[in-house]
């Protein structure tokens, strides 16, 4: 096995030998394009690949494991979660496949990227399953209570005094007429 810190995630096809080779590497926010303010993570993501090579064609398949901070969706407090991704995905040199054809696209087909001058880049499949990964509303915990919409404390911390009652004007008038 093959360990080294990532600088760039780009290999050279000529390089690799025919059949299963495993790599693993730590890939930094800077080498994988990754802003802070899309996506904190908390230190190194550790990649894991096992790489098959048949002539032109790359076969790439791992894991991805990573620490990053959230913003809870409902308290909005930062929490610090832990994960791991699996990677699968397929590389064809360019004009391989062939375009402006009609066809039905099977899973692998989705999966399928090209590359030119024998060089494949896991920049943007790494990125890509990282990315996947951050839930559209985050939680800290599924029992997050979340923030008074009156006063705005943290009811996890406990209750507030606020009344949340509030009344529409609208039907404000209609008051009168209780018997």
């Amino acid at each position: 096995m093959v360990s080294r810190t990532c600088k760039q995630l780009k290999m050279d096809v000529t390089e690799l030998p025919d059949g299963k080779t495993k790599s693993k590497f730590d890939c930094s926010s800077d080498s994988l394009l990754l802003e802070r303010d899309v996506l904190d993570l908390d230190g190194d993501a550790q990649v894991e690949i096992s790489v098959f090579k048949r002539g032109d064609e790359i076969d790439v398949e791992g894991s991805v494991s990573f620490v990053c901070y959230l913003e809870c969706s409902r308290c909005l407090k930062r929490y610090k979660t832990n994960h791991t991704e699996r990677i699968t995905v397929y590389y064809r040199k360019a004009g391989a496949v062939p375009a402006c054809r009609e066809v039905e696209l099977t899973k692998v087909d989705a999966l399928t990227y090209s590359y030119d001058d024998n060089v494949v880049d896991l920049t943007s499949s790494i990125r890509d399953a990282i990315l996947l990964f951050v839930p559209m509303k985050p939680l800290c915990s599924p029992e997050c209570k979340g923030l008074c919409p009156v006063c705005g404390m943290d009811l996890n911390q406990g209750k507030c005094l606020c009344s949340r009652e509030k009344a529409d004007a609208r039907w404000e008038a209609l008051k009168d007429f209780r018997r």
